[in-house]
This record gives structure tokens, sequence and C-alpha cells, in this order.
């Protein structure tokens, strides 16, 4: 495995002029860089399964912060911690694209595609 372009350091000074609409490139060559220093010694393989596990994981943070948010828990939450949350799922999801080497944005745009023209759920109007 090749070292990455970027270290940490220059990852770091990119950050602050990160606009939204280039996130997908920059978590790419970011996840070659967590593959390279978090997947030390492991397979693609276990590397693959590994980052799975974290997509749900992050999941699973989200709920529970959404639980505590909603006061379905013995302590309670803040929006702060549920965004927090959920900015983990989707970071670890990106970084499966690039784990799977797919191209994120082209299968989201599909999957967009596809929820915007097959309407909505309940398409009976007496219904509502």
């Amino acid at each position: 495995m090749t070292e990455p372009e970027f270290t940490e350091s220059l990852l770091k000074q990119k950050f602050p002029e990160l606009a939204f609409n280039y996130l997908v490139f920059f978590i790419e060559e970011l996840a070659e860089e967590i593959r390279v220093y978090a997947g030390q010694g492991a397979s693609d393989e276990q590397w693959a399964d590994t980052q799975a596990l974290k997509v749900v994981e992050e999941a699973g943070e989200f709920i529970g912060a959404w639980n505590r948010l909603k006061g379905f828990c013995r302590r309670s939450g803040d929006m702060k911690e549920v965004t927090k949350e959920l900015s983990d799922v989707i970071i670890a999801s990106f970084v499966m694209f690039a784990v799977l080497d797919e191209d994120a944005q082209v299968h989201i745009k599909g999957k967009l595609w596809e929820i915007i023209t097959r309407g909505y759920v309940n398409k009976d109007d007496s219904a509502r």
C-alpha cells in the first residue's frame, strides 16, 4: 500500500477552505490515509469488515443520541449530540464507499433519483 498524498498536517491546512460539494473528494483522500494508519496489519477484507461495522456502530450511536433527545433514556441529550452522531454516520458511510472503491456521488445521485421519481409512499390523498 502506498503512502497517501495527504498528511495529517496537510489535511488540517486544507480543512478550513473545504466546501461541502468537495466533501466526497476530501473523504476519499482521507479514507486512504485512514486505511494506511488505522488499518495497519489488516487485509483488505478485514479493513472492509471493520469499516462496515463502523457504519453500523455510528448509526447506533446516532439513535442513542436521538433517544436521549426525545427523553426515552435515563439521561437527557441535546441536538448538538444528535447532529455530531449523524455526521459520524455520514462520514463513516463515505469512508465505506472509498473502502469499496465505489463512487459515492454516482450511487447517491442514483438513489436520490430513484426516491424522487417513485413519488411519495402514500399516494392516496384520502388517507391524509
